[in-house]
């Protein structure tokens, strides 16, 4: 039997293609985005807000929500909530707190989220089954009672389709050339 020697070029790209194709077997755990959309202010006082407004926003989460009957209070990776007047995200808030109450399947069923930034300020909640939109932004305010918004998933982002397929195909070059070199030296 012809003994085969493996450049050490071979050899280093062989081990990592091996190890790319080993480590998809533990993959992160995938970010989620929540989008709330309430319902339109009903009653608004001094300023900018009308009845065409509503607070609207996405909260992404490190991982997705689990059941949380009794509610939890999570950390957002990044978030932006609208009221049609202002815009408060994680760049420009002041004080932010999120709580979800979630289902068996993780679906929001119950929150609390406060906003407070410079221009104002934004709260959305639905607990025990009293839901609430309240805003205020300098020179007014804007609120919606009893008619509670709807979460829903927008986007998660799980790892990359392509990359087992480019592991796959890194690990077969690595392969067929050293096949090739081995036909070659035999």
């Amino acid at each position: 039997m012809a003994r085969v020697r493996m450049s050490k070029f071979t050899l280093g790209f062989a081990a990592a293609a091996f190890i790319a194709v080993m480590s998809l077997g533990a993959s992160p755990a995938a970010a989620i985005t929540y989008h709330y959309l309430g319902q339109p202010f009903a009653a608004f006082a001094d300023g900018p807000y009308t009845t065409s407004d509503l607070v609207a926003g996405d909260v992404t989460l490190a991982a997705a929500l689990s059941n949380a009957p009794g509610g939890q209070i999570v950390t957002p990776t990044a978030f932006s909530f609208s009221d049609g007047v202002q815009t408060i995200s994680d760049a420009t808030a002041t004080m932010a707190s999120f709580e979800f109450e979630t289902d068996i399947l993780g679906n929001i069923i119950g929150w609390a989220v406060n906003l407070t930034a410079a221009s104002g300020g934004i709260e959305t909640q639905n607990e025990g089954g009293t839901a609430t939109d309240s805003v205020y932004a300098i020179g007014g305010q804007g609120q919606n009672m009893d008619e509670a918004g709807t979460w829903t998933v927008v986007t998660t982002t799980p790892i990359p389709a392509t990359l087992p397929l480019l592991a796959s195909g890194l690990g077969a070059m690595g392969l067929l050339g050293w096949r090739k070199r081995a036909r070659q030296q035999a």
